[in-house]
């Protein structure tokens, strides 16, 4: 991977779904959104690389620890699964879950969907912070709902008014809601008000403009703190995973595809799939290594185990670009259709509990 043509996927895990090798070259064929299917084979080279992804390479760069350190972490027990998915050791579990977790974080899909909800909760919060009634409304709603935001505005309004001992006291602060809310219809309010919204209205074209950047400085910095050796047990993901338990399933009834999204995850008693990043609530995780076989990690040993169907429809719907597969057949046409169906959707509880909404 070293170098300027950085994959989010690595090599190896994309040679699982090879369709054929020809003079030291693998292929597979690739199902891309908006795109119909190609008549051709691409090299793995060719698939899903950015220029930079990881920023520049060398000596001592992130791109260095994935390519020197992460990655052959893997290569052995990949090579291995696949040629007899049963044979286990006991380091094989915590090499599952080392996998797991940097398909997890690395992918494309994963920085592409942080930018995408970005761009949303600021589209969301723009008419909000650049409207001085909007901002009122939500200032009242906030302490009201007595959350952190609300908090430190009301004790900002009691410091401003009536010194700062008084608001420590809890008591007095709480009694004091209805007068901030009735000081934010003021004339002094509102010309506080019209300049705070009118100062913050450029920011919001600045900050949409420097999203990529910021987007991809924001997810290198956590992978290059994911990725150290020793540093990954202080992710609560990470301790997750190491509370399930790890096999290598056979899933026979369709071959298995390899979407951007990487690693599943799935909540047996709702049947919910959902990219494996978004939180940690499901019970069980799913990363496809080959068109038979599937990595699982599980809390409990009891209940279903999603088909090859299911698993393939989510790893299209839950990818943004593109999905891998070792064949090309009508059933891989029909699931390049549904490709970011529904990958890029709000998620409800992320929408209601951060998104501010004026009453």
């Amino acid at each position: 991977m070293a170098g300027k043509r950085q994959h989010d996927l690595s090599h190896l895990l994309l040679r699982g779904f090879a369709s054929r090798c020809e003079d030291n070259k693998v292929f597979a064929w690739q199902f891309r959104i908006n795109a119909p299917p190609s008549d051709i084979e691409f090299s793995l080279r060719d698939i899903g690389p950015s220029k930079n992804f990881y920023g520049k390479s060398g000596q001592g760069t992130l791109d260095d620890l994935i390519t020197f350190e992460v990655e052959p972490r893997h290569t052995e027990f990949l090579i291995r699964a696949r040629r007899d998915h049963a044979i286990y050791s006991p380091a094989d579990e915590k090499i599952m879950i080392d996998l797991v977790h940097s398909v997890t974080l690395r992918t494309k899909n994963f920085r592409d969907r942080f930018e995408n909800l970005s761009h949303v909760a600021l589209g969301k919060l723009e008419p909000i912070f650049t409207d001085p009634d909007k901002v009122r409304r939500w200032f009242i709603n906030e302490v009201r709902s007595g959350s952190t935001t609300g908090d430190k505005l009301l004790t900002a309004y009691v410091e401003h008014r009536y010194g700062a001992k008084a608001s420590e006291r809890k008591y007095f602060k709480w009694k004091k809601r209805g007068e901030f809310a009735q000081w934010l219809h003021t004339s002094d309010s509102e010309e506080l008000l019209k300049k705070l919204t009118t100062a913050v209205k450029p920011h919001f074209s600045d900050v949409k403009n420097q999203l990529p950047e910021l987007a991809k400085t924001s997810h290198n910095n956590s992978l290059e703190k994911a990725f150290h050796l020793g540093t990954e047990n202080d992710s609560p993901r990470y301790k997750r995973y190491m509370q399930m338990r790890w096999k290598v399933l056979v899933l026979k009834d369709e071959p298995l595809i390899l979407g951007d999204v990487g690693v599943l995850q799935y909540e047996r008693k709702m049947r919910k799939f959902s990219a494996a990043y978004d939180g940690i609530g499901g019970d069980m995780i799913l990363l496809p290594i080959s068109p038979k076989l599937l990595i699982v990690g599980a809390l409990e040993d009891t209940g279903p185990l999603p088909s090859a169907a299911e698993v393939n429809y989510h790893s299209a719907a839950l990818s943004i670009h593109y999905f891998v597969a070792s064949r090309h057949t009508e059933k891989e046409r029909e699931y390049r259709k549904i490709i970011g169906s529904i990958a890029l959707q709000i998620p409800e509880k992320w929408s209601e509990d951060i998104l501010p909404t004026p009453a």
